[in-house]
């Protein structure tokens, strides 16, 4: 089991904090995004360190974009109603460094 924490800054919406678990289609990818962290799990048999070297946060209107880059990986995750979270407007993208990207839609539910 793989699993790693990263840091990616708190926010809050109208002053309550908002976390939120998130699983790709067939849960091969799972997060857990807090107000001070994500908790990120790929592929589960398999065991490797994390390394990561820019991270960013934002809240617009009512979408949350994080950014992070791991193992020479760009990570986007957008919830695009923090307040609805619906597979239709949540998704991760990962581009690896010869610019491949794929976009995994992610089923999120407000805890």
């Amino acid at each position: 089991m793989k699993l790693i924490l990263i840091w990616l800054g708190t926010f809050t919406l109208t002053g309550l904090s908002a976390d939120f678990y998130c699983q790709t289609q067939y849960g091969e990818k799972t997060l857990l995004i807090t107000d001070e962290s994500i908790h990120l799990e790929i592929e589960k048999n398999k065991r490797q360190v994390a390394s990561i070297t820019r991270v960013a946060s934002s809240l617009k209107d009512k979408a949350l974009r994080k950014n992070f880059l791991k193992d020479g990986q760009q990570f986007v995750i957008v919830i695009g109603d923090v307040k609805n979270p619906r597979i239709s407007h949540d998704f991760m993208s990962i581009t690896n460094d010869r610019g491949h990207k794929i976009t995994y839609p992610l089923n999120c539910e407000l805890l």
